[in-house]
């Protein structure tokens, strides 16, 4: 295993990146379905590096179905089959013989509702790298703090780390659930609704978070909410009934769309 230099979380799998490339995940004619329901009907779009990208669109057009895709967090479901491409880096994930606790450590997820594990905070942030084979002490202390500081929770947890993750409000639970996923220093981080648990001023601190997080990271968010969307993407994804009807720079998704599906349901007239 390959350590990172300076202290920092060790690079579990390494992606080659060039200088032209700014994409982060690539995907080509993607179909999905659930046993005879088709979910997704030929996605193309390339999501790119260091940006915010919003995936919007009405209950149950497939928003969260195409976000899934790109850790596989359909694997073992009964009936689920994806055809296409799905490329990260050089590799399409959608191929044979791919290590999928690889491809979760470089691509991080975000559920609606925090999941944090019944351990401390410390040991909640460490997790992932102790199941990676860590066990040197002063890297996971070093990797732990780093990790909160850019989930915007060192200054509120530095004196309760070895408390119960569950005793923290909602928010700080999802931030913390974001700090255990950066640990592992992913490409690319997929949230699914990341604040629809939480109150205004949770919502605001996770916003926050992520347009600090664009920095380093491709970040995916799917959102019923499109102020949030307008107010953190840079990029807008648009899907309709399974479709990726339009994409583009957010601003002009939200002023200046060009499919009338597109104006229909950032105006309101659907939804």
């Amino acid at each position: 295993m390959r350590l990172s230099l300076s202290g920092q979380a060790p690079c579990l799998f390494i992606v080659p990146r060039t200088a032209e490339d700014d994409i982060a995940i690539r995907i080509s004619n993607l179909n999905f379905w659930y046993g005879e329901n088709k979910a997704l009907e030929d996605i193309n779009v390339e999501i790119p590096r260091k940006r915010i990208t919003a995936i919007i669109g009405p209950s149950g057009c497939g928003k969260s179905t195409m976000l899934f895709c790109m850790n596989r967090m359909f694997d073992g479901i009964a009936g689920a089959k994806a055809e296409g491409k799905i490329e990260i880096g050089s590799r399409n994930i959608l191929g044979k013989n791919i290590n999928l606790i690889d491809l979760r450590r470089k691509v991080g997820m975000i559920f609606q509702k925090p999941t944090v594990f019944p351990f401390s905070i410390r040991e909640n942030v460490t997790y992932g790298l102790k199941a990676a084979g860590i066990r040197d002490e002063d890297l996971l202390e070093r990797s732990m703090l780093a990790s909160l500081k850019k989930a915007a929770l060192h200054d509120e947890l530095k004196d309760r780390l070895d408390e119960p993750a569950e005793n923290l409000s909602g928010g700080q639970q999802q931030r913390l659930c974001i700090a255990r996923a950066i640990a592992m220093r992913p490409n690319v981080l997929l949230m699914d609704e990341p604040c629809s648990a939480l109150d205004p001023i949770a919502t605001m601190k996770i916003e926050d978070l992520m347009r600090g997080l664009r920095e380093e990271f491709a970040v995916v968010i799917v959102t019923h909410n499109m102020q949030q969307a307008a107010r953190v993407s840079d990029m807008t994804a648009f899907m309709w009934l399974g479709k990726l009807v339009e994409f583009g720079e957010t601003e002009r998704i939200f002023t200046n769309p060009s499919d009338p599906k597109t104006v229909s349901y950032v105006t309101g007239r659907v939804g």
